[in-house]
């Protein structure tokens, strides 16, 4: 497995993330190597090009920042399957290449379920509305923030999820004055979708009050208590599945995605055996 050291400390690099991931290889019958990318002479994408030249790799996983690499070399190693972590999913890719991607939308929908039970729900913390902080980049879309807002008010009586926009041009004071306004609002559990910004939003909470719904938080496990819920794209367990036999020949594969409870409020009943413990 070949991967860039930005998403593999994304992805809670170190011994767990290892240890996953060579478990979910020799469960399929594989064996396992992890080579981190390096930024010196001539990138990662000469070294990679170096290492297929020298081995003979049957598979090679790629992260997201380097699937583009193994789209170009596909056709010059086309003994070696090249398994794209987040890869482009077009329908001009080599045969040897396999997308690997998460679907999250769904995840996001029942987490918008959860939050607006539990932002009813003296009994599982303080009651108050439902809220999105996020920022959208010019001329995209949020499919999955937007899945979260249609569970959340789907649920009966639950009132309109406050949306707040932060331009991209954004600084700390800016995402903290919005996060005030939407606290005096009455907004008491929010998804937290701000890029780079979400981490202070999320320490933030701690003098403001709230609690957040995040994204891949299980690597860190930051501020547990400001936590409702995360969204976990689960790595190893996607890479086992493209290294399963059923999937041999699929140009796509989609991985688990799970929802992770932080220690932030109490689950809503209905939804606790739906609640997948990731790492627990």
């Amino acid at each position: 497995m070949f991967l860039e050291p930005a998403f593999w400390d994304a992805a809670g690099g170190g011994e767990v993330l290892k240890k996953g991931l060579e478990r979910a290889a020799h469960g399929e019958g594989w064996k396992a190597r992890i080579v981190l990318a390096e930024n010196g002479k001539g990138g990662p994408s000469q070294q990679l090009e170096a290492l297929l030249s020298k081995e003979r790799i049957p598979t090679v996983v790629l992260g997201p920042f380097l699937s583009f690499e193994g789209m170009r070399l596909a056709n010059s190693f086309p003994a070696t399957r090249f398994l794209l972590i987040d890869g482009y999913a077009g329908e001009d890719t080599a045969a040897n290449t396999t997308q690997l991607q998460f679907d999250r939308r769904d995840a996001f929908r029942e987490a918008g379920i959860a939050s607006a039970l539990s932002a009813a729900d003296g009994t599982a913390g303080p009651v108050g509305k439902v809220g999105i902080l996020r920022m959208i980049p010019a001329g995209a879309g949020d499919f999955e923030g937007d899945a979260f807002r249609d569970g959340a008010e789907g649920i009966s009586g639950s009132g309109t999820v406050v949306i707040r926009e932060l331009p991209e041009s954004a600084d700390r004071s800016r995402a903290r004055l919005l996060l005030e306004e939407m606290r005096e609002a009455g907004v008491e559990l929010f998804l937290l979708r701000a890029g780079n910004l979400a981490p202070f939003l999320l320490d933030s909470l701690r003098e403001t009050g709230g609690t957040a719904v995040v994204e891949d938080w299980a690597s860190s496990r930051m501020l547990p208590r400001q936590v409702f819920l995360s969204i976990e794209e689960d790595v190893p367990a996607a890479v086992g599945l493209c290294l399963s036999r059923n999937a041999a020949g699929r140009s796509v594969v989609y991985g688990p995605v799970r929802i992770m409870a932080g220690e932030a409020r109490t689950l809503p009943a209905p939804l606790r055996e739906r609640v997948d413990h990731v790492g627990r």
